[in-house]
C-alpha cells in the first residue's frame, strides 16, 4: 500500500427531532495517497488551463468582431464619401461654412456648431447632452456634447477674452459643458473657460453655455442624402435607407492578385537516329548507344533541375494567393455575418438621420391666438419638405405677445420614433427663453407614417474566384529519358525494333466462354500522358487485356467499361466506375484492371494513387477520390459478392527504370499496404516495395500483363495458380532486364476466388 501522505479530518453531527437535537458526533478521516495527490494536481492544472485557454479564447473572438466591425463600418463610410457627388475638402485651418452656420477643422474630422444658439443658451450638464443629441442644423443631425480635448482643441492660448481660434464666429468669453464627468464624484463634469482658455470641473446643476460637435464623416454622409431625396418626405426617407441598406450589405470585393506567367519549359535535347554499322559488333554498338543515353540524360537532368526550381518556386507563390484569396473569403463572410446582425440598429439610425436631413429642421409659423384660452395655434413647419402639422400651444397671455413676435426663433422639438418601418410622431414641445411649452395634437396627427426598407439578403459573390482553382504547373518534363530511334542496317535497307505478339494467335485458336450476365470488366489503360512520361505499350495491353478477359472469363460487351489514354481522364475514371458500381448487384462479379503510372505519397508513408491522363505527379495526392485506397473500397463495399483486380503497376513513382517525379532526389518509395476486404476480394500487382514495373519489349506489352493475359488464354482459372505461374514468369524474364529492373508480382486477399 501507498503510504496516505495527506489527512483530512471531519465530524459529522446526526441531528434528530423537530428541534435538530444533536444526537451523535461521527468522525471521519480522509486520507490522500501520493498517485491520488497527483491526480488531484494534475485535474486542477487541466481545469487552469482550459480556463486559460477560455479567455483567450474570448479574447481573440472578441477582438476579431471589433476588427470586423471597424473594417465593415469604415469600407461603408469609404463608399458613402465616394458615392458623393460634392466632395468635400479643406485646409488644415478652421473653416467657417456660412450657409449652414456650422465650422469645419478638416485636421481633426469635426464639425463645430456656431450659430446665434453657441452664445445666448445656457443650460445644465443634463440638459446640454439632450440639447446636443436632439439638435438639428439645416438637416445636419447626430450632433453631440463634445468631449474636453475636443473643446481645447479649439482654444487659441495667444488670445484671450475670448480665447478661441480663428474661424469660430459665435463665442462667449465664459464656461462651456464639455461631456467628461469627474472621477472621483459623479456629481461633477469638466468644461472650458474660454474666457482664458484653461479647464476644471463643476457641478453638474450649474448653468453653462453649450457648443455641439460631430465628426466630419456626417457631412458626406449627409451630402450623400441630400443628393438622393426629391422632396417627397416619407418616400424620400424609404429610398434613402433602401439605397443605404443594400449599399452596407453588399459584400467586399476581393480584388485579383496579378498571377505569376507560366514557367516555359526548355527544350529537350533531339532524339539522334543511332543505326548500327556493318563494321559494328553489337557489343560495340550498344556501347555507343549508352554513351549517347548517358550524354543525354545528364543534359536533361541539368534542365529537369533548373525547371522545377523555377516551377516550385512560382508554385509557391500561388499557393501563397490562394492562401490570401481564402482568407479574405473568410472576412469577407464574416463581415456579412456582423452585418446581418446588426441591419435593424442600422435602419433606424439610417431612418433618422434621413428624416434629420429630409425633413432640415422645424419651425412656427403663427396662425391665431385665443386669449381667452391661452392657446397659441400655429403651423409645425418641416424647413426643407412639404410636411406640416396644426398644433396647439398653451401659452400664458403675459408671455404671449413676445412668444408670437418672435416666433421664427423658437426652437421647436418634435420627438419622433424609429420602429418597424414606421415613424411615429409622439410629441411636441418648443422652447423660447428657457421656457418650454408641450403641443397639443389630434389623435389624427400622432397616425404612424409608413416607410418600406427591405432587406435583401445578397450572397456573397467573388469575381475572382478562379483563384480558388489556380492550377499549378507541373515541374516534371515530359520525356522518354531514353533513346528509342534504333535501327540495325540490313544490306541497303534499315529495320527498326520489332516485337512479336503470340497472345492474338493463341487467342483466336480457342473456344470463348459462356457469356455469364453477372460478370462485369473494368478496365483503365494508359499509355500517352498529358503532363508525364509515356508507357510503353501500356495501350496495346489494356485493349488485348479487354479482349482476352472478354472470351476466357465470358463477359459481355454491354458488361464492359474501358477507358483508354485520353479518355482515361480523372473525372471519365470517377463517373465511369461510380456508373457501373451502380449497375452491379448481389452475386457478381467484377473484373477490375490497371495499367498505368502508380504514385506513391511521401508525406503519408507512401501511400499509393493510380494516376489518370490528365493527372500531375506532384499533385495527385490531393485528389483522394484516386488513392487505392478509396477506389479498393469502392469495389470491396460493393453489392459485388467477388472482385479480382489486376493491377500493372508498382506504386513506387517510377515505371521502366525512369521515375516519374523528377528532379527529386529519393523520389522512389515503397508503397503502403492498401486495406480492402480480404473475403471478398483479391488482388494482383505487377510488384512490390521500391520495384519498377517493366515492359516486355519483346512482346509488345507491359511484362506483368502479358503473363497474366498468357495464363488465362492456357485456361487458367485457379487465382492461385494463376499468380504462381505469373509471378515465377514475370520475375524469371526481368532478370534479363538487369538487377535494378527486378520485378516481383504479389498478392494479396482471397486466394481461393475462382476466376
Amino acid at each position: 500500500m501507498k503510504k496516505p501522505i495527506l489527512s483530512i479530518s471531519a465530524v459529522f453531527i446526526l441531528l434528530s427531532g423537530c428541534g435538530n437535537t444533536p444526537q451523535k458526533e461521527i468522525q471521519v478521516e480522509y486520507t490522500l495517497t501520493n498517485s491520488q495527490l497527483e491526480d488531484l494536481h494534475e485535474r486542477e492544472e487541466k481545469l487552469k488551463e482550459e480556463l486559460r485557454n477560455k479567455r483567450l479564447f474570448k479574447l481573440k473572438k472578441a477582438k476579431l468582431e471589433q476588427k470586423i466591425k471597424d473594417s465593415v463600418e469604415k469600407q461603408f463610410i469609404n463608399t458613402i464619401k465616394r458615392l458623393s457627388k460634392k466632395t468635400t475638402s479643406f485646409d488644415t485651418k478652421l473653416k467657417r461654412d456660412n450657409r449652414n452656420e456650422v465650422v469645419i477643422d478638416s485636421n481633426r474630422d469635426l464639425i463645430w456648431q456656431d450659430d446665434s444658439a453657441v452664445k445666448s443658451l445656457k443650460m445644465n450638464w443634463e440638459d446640454a447632452k439632450t440639447y446636443c443629441t436632439n439638435l438639428i442644423m439645416e438637416g445636419y443631425g447626430d450632433w453631440k456634447l463634445p468631449s474636453k480635448l475636443e473643446l481645447l482643441s479649439i482654444v487659441d492660448k495667444d488670445r484671450s477674452n475670448p480665447s478661441i481660434r480663428n474661424g469660430i464666429k459665435n463665442i462667449a468669453s465664459d464656461y462651456y459643458w464639455s461631456n467628461i464627468v469627474f472621477t472621483s464624484d459623479n456629481y461633477y463634469a469638466w468644461y472650458v473657460n474660454f474666457e482664458y482658455g484653461n479647464s476644471y470641473f463643476h457641478d453638474k446643476s450649474n448653468l453653462y453655455y453649450v457648443r455641439c460637435v460631430q465628426d466630419s464623416k456626417t457631412l458626406n454622409f449627409h451630402t450623400f442624402i441630400k443628393e438622393t431625396y426629391f422632396k417627397k418626405p416619407f418616400q424620400d426617407i424609404s429610398n434613402i435607407t433602401q439605397k443605404l441598406t443594400d449599399i452596407y450589405l453588399t459584400p467586399t470585393k476581393i480584388k485579383k492578385e496579378q498571377i505569376p506567367q507560366k514557367i516555359v519549359k526548355p527544350s529537350l535535347p533531339i532524339l539522334p537516329k543511332l543505326i548500327k554499322d556493318e563494321f559494328e559488333t553489337k557489343k560495340m554498338f550498344q556501347y555507343r548507344v549508352n554513351k549517347e543515353i548517358k550524354k543525354r540524360e545528364i543534359k536533361i537532368k541539368q534542365l529537369q533541375a533548373q525547371y522545377r526550381k523555377d516551377v516550385e518556386k512560382r508554385n509557391q507563390i500561388l499557393r501563397q494567393i490562394q492562401k490570401r484569396y481564402l482568407d479574405k473569403v473568410n472576412i469577407v463572410k464574416e463581415e456579412q455575418k456582423y452585418k446581418k446582425g446588426v441591419i435593424q440598429d442600422k435602419i433606424k439610425q439610417w431612418q433618422k438621420s434621413a428624416f434629420d436631413v429630409v425633413m432640415g429642421g422645424f419651425k412656427l409659423e403663427k396662425r391665431s391666438y385665443d386669449a381667452e384660452t391661452a392657446t397659441l395655434y400655429a403651423t409645425m413647419k418641416a424647413k426643407n419638405a412639404n410636411y406640416s402639422k396644426k398644433i396647439a400651444l398653451k401659452v400664458p397671455l403675459n408671455m404671449a405677445k413676445n412668444y408670437v413676435a418672435n416666433i421664427d426663433k423658437v426652437e421647436v422639438i418634435p420627438k419622433f420614433d424609429f420602429k418597424d418601418n414606421q415613424i411615429v410622431l409622439n410629441s411636441i414641445k418648443t422652447r423660447y427663453n428657457y421656457d418650454t411649452y408641450l403641443a397639443v395634437l389630434s389623435d389624427k396627427d400622432f397616425k404612424p407614417e409608413n416607410i418600406t426598407v427591405a432587406i435583401k439578403d445578397k450572397k456573397v459573390e467573388f469575381n475572382s474566384a478562379k483563384q480558388l482553382r489556380l492550377n499549378l504547373q507541373n515541374p516534371n518534363l515530359k520525356d522518354t529519358y531514353q533513346i528509342e530511334a534504333l535501327a540495325y542496317k540490313d544490306g541497303k535497307k534499315i529495320r527498326g525494333v520489332k516485337y512479336d505478339d503470340d497472345i492474338p494467335a493463341l487467342l483466336s485458336k480457342i473456344k470463348s466462354t459462356k457469356i455469364d450476365s453477372k460478370k462485369w470488366l473494368f478496365v483503365v489503360g494508359i499509355e500517352n500522358y498529358n503532363e508525364t512520361d509515356n508507357i510503353k505499350y501500356a495501350n496495346r495491353s489494356a485493349k488485348e487485356f479487354k479482349k482476352v478477359a472478354q472470351k476466357t472469363l465470358g463477359i459481355s460487351e454491354r458488361h464492359s467499361y474501358t477507358l483508354i489514354d485520353s479518355k482515361a481522364t480523372g473525372t471519365a475514371i470517377k463517373n465511369r466506375l461510380r456508373l457501373l458500381l451502380s449497375e452491379v448487384k448481389k452475386g457478381d462479379t467484377i473484373y477490375f484492371y490497371y495499367n498505368g503510372h502508380g504514385i506513391p505519397d511521401p508525406k503519408h508513408g507512401g501511400e499509393p494513387y493510380m494516376l489518370p491522363s490528365d493527372g500531375i505527379p506532384d499533385f495527385i495526392v490531393s485528389e483522394k477520390a484516386f488513392s487505392l485506397k478509396h477506389i479498393y473500397k469502392q469495389l470491396s463495399d460493393s453489392k459485388a459478392s467477388k472482385v479480382v483486380a489486376f493491377v500493372d503497376s508498382c506504386f513506387s513513382g517510377a515505371t521502366d527504370g525512369v521515375s516519374i517525379i523528377k528532379g527529386v532526389a529519393g523520389s522512389r518509395l515503397a508503397p503502403k499496404k492498401v486495406e480492402f476486404d480480404p473475403k471478398k476480394m483479391v488482388v494482383l500487382t505487377a510488384g512490390q516495395k521500391k520495384q519498377y514495373s517493366n515492359m516486355y519489349a519483346k512482346k509488345g506489352h507491359r511484362l506483368f500483363s502479358y503473363f497474366v493475359m498468357k495464363s488465362l488464354v492456357e485456361g487458367k482459372k485457379d487465382i492461385n495458380m494463376l499468380f504462381k505461374e505469373v509471378s515465377y514468369k514475370v520475375s524469371n524474364t526481368s532478370n534479363e532486364f538487369g538487377v535494378l529492373k527486378k520485378q516481383e508480382p504479389t498478392i494479396d486477399g482471397n486466394k481461393k476466388i475462382k476466376l
